[in-house]
Order: C-alpha cells, then structure tokens, then sequence
C-alpha cells in the first residue's frame, strides 16, 4: 500500500522556508514517474512541528497507537 519510504532531514537554519515542500513536491514528481504509488515515512512522537508538516503534506496517519515513532503514508496516484 505504502512500498516506499521517505526520509527529510533538514537542519533548522532550512526549516519553514519551503524548502521541505519543494523537496518533497520534486522526489514524488520523480519516484511516480518510476511507478511508485505509495509512500510512508516514520516521524518522532513528540516532534509536533513535523506531524503538521507531513499533515499539511498530505500525508494520513497509519496504524502507531502510542508508539514513538508515527506512521504517516501517503498515495501518489
């Protein structure tokens, strides 16, 4: 459902400029071209200003009651 996985680390100098947005926008436009239609990335429990981020990214979260890390997956069709 989610074949591929997805890491985006930027340091906090990069953050909240757009570029987490343009990165993502261009490795999905690239790994559909190559036929990948789903995604999923892991994201640290307490880090709420990436939970918003994949949020806004379009990204649903998966099955993590309570864990420390949250999956969130996203369909690329």
């Amino acid at each position: 459902m989610y074949p591929g996985h997805l890491h985006l680390n930027l340091l906090p100098i990069t953050q909240g400029v757009g570029l987490g947005r343009e990165l993502l926008d261009r490795w999905i436009v690239c790994t559909t071209e190559l036929g990948l239609r789903g995604v999923h990335v892991g994201v640290n429990a307490r880090n709420k200003r990436a939970i918003r981020f994949w949020a806004r990214m379009g990204f649903a979260e998966l099955h993590s009651p309570r864990a420390r890390t949250v999956s969130k997956g996203r369909h690329l069709t």
